[in-house]
């Protein structure tokens, strides 16, 4: 099985939680240990980050309302049609299936409709979905699921997705905070040229909200898995 993704693994990480970063990292290379994470951040770490973290600074950090501004300026330059992205606080908390992954990369360079898949186990029951196709593959018996228009209001999230660049940048707009960037679902779910797909079942992503509001959340699904520096380093 391949174990490197056949595209950029990206998340965004502030200043303020760059204590967030590290516990996301050390989850990171536990769960993806070969893949390349590129980090979008501005203050770089005092601590020493793995080799396989590049941290990429967007220089001065500004408001929480101009959250999107420096990530869209990156998005709009970068050569990658096509990239995984998130956010630090989000952990994954199971090994990920990069075979997997690959085969939906290719699956959305074919079809060029699709605007972002989510990756991870979503709370299915806040979606409104129609059944696209099933499958009983490598992978067992999944579901592809696309988001119903113009009745679901789960167009764009920060949570772990493939997005098609041009469609992350289409709704990435200078001047947002993180819910009001996905707040933009309001006009995504009206979009003509691009839709949102789901899995169902043998999620090839496992994440937790790990932090929110300042306040570690859903510890018991990935606070065991961490190293015992880092518990010392981070908890204590």
């Amino acid at each position: 099985m391949k174990s490197v993704l056949n595209v950029p693994f990206y998340i965004s990480t502030n200043n303020k939680h760059l204590h967030v970063l590290r516990v996301f990292i050390d989850l990171f290379n536990k769960h993806l240990p070969q893949q390349k994470l590129h980090i979008l951040g501005y203050d770089h770490p005092t601590y020493n980050l793995p080799l396989n973290c590049e941290f990429i600074s967007m220089g001065k950090q500004g408001s929480i309302n101009e959250w999107s501004t420096d990530l869209r300026k990156f998005f709009l330059n970068c050569n990658d049609p096509f990239f995984i992205f998130g956010t630090e606080d989000a952990f994954i908390y199971e090994d990920v299936n990069v075979e997997f992954i690959n085969y939906l990369i290719e699956l959305a360079k074919i079809n060029k409709n699709i605007g972002r898949i989510d990756l991870r186990n979503p709370p299915l029951y806040h979606y409104i979905t129609s059944l696209e196709k099933s499958f009983t593959d490598t992978w067992g018996n999944w579901d592809l699921l696309k988001l119903s228009k113009p009745k679901d209001l789960c167009y764009i999230t920060t949570q772990f997705s493939l997005w098609n660049q041009k469609y992350l940048t289409k709704y990435l707009q200078n001047g947002l905070s993180p819910w009001a960037f996905e707040g933009t679902a309001r006009q995504a779910r009206y979009d003509k040229d691009f839709d949102v797909y789901l899995i169902d079942k043998n999620y090839p992503m496992k994440s937790a909200e790990g932090y929110t509001n300042g306040i570690w959340t859903e510890k018991n699904k990935w606070y065991h898995l961490l190293d015992n520096k880092i518990k010392e380093q981070v908890f204590n």
